[in-house]
């Protein structure tokens, strides 16, 4: 990490609600995600790893809004669309402290080479 990215990143890392643990680089999945969510988000974050590029998932912002991956460096939240409705992408939007990127699960899988039904 050069001296440019560690001061992006420690300046994106203020929205963070810090009462919460993150360590980051792991990637967090839950009971109620759906297989395609978690799958889709595992891809994405395996792909930012690749490329050296730092992330925390499920972090919750100082708002209390919950993101599915944060990237610090990009000051961006990515949303993986598995069962999300356009309309709540847009909310996040207008609510969350960072810019919002939301990318479709079936997309992520796909380009990977995974078929899943």
């Amino acid at each position: 990490m050069n001296k440019k990215q560690a001061i992006a990143i420690n300046r994106s890392l203020k929205v963070m609600d810090n009462s919460f643990h993150y360590k980051e680089g792991i990637i967090k999945i839950s009971r109620h995600e759906t297989l395609k969510h978690a799958l889709a988000k595992f891809l994405y974050c395996f792909e930012l790893k690749k490329n050296g590029i730092y992330y925390y998932t499920e972090v919750i912002f100082k708002k209390g809004k919950r993101a599915d991956i944060f990237v610090p460096e990009w000051n961006q939240a990515i949303e993986i669309m598995a069962s999300e409705q356009e309309a709540s992408i847009k909310v996040k939007e207008e609510e969350y402290p960072v810019k919002v990127k939301s990318v479709k699960a079936e997309d992520i899988i796909k380009q990977n080479g995974i078929k899943y039904n």
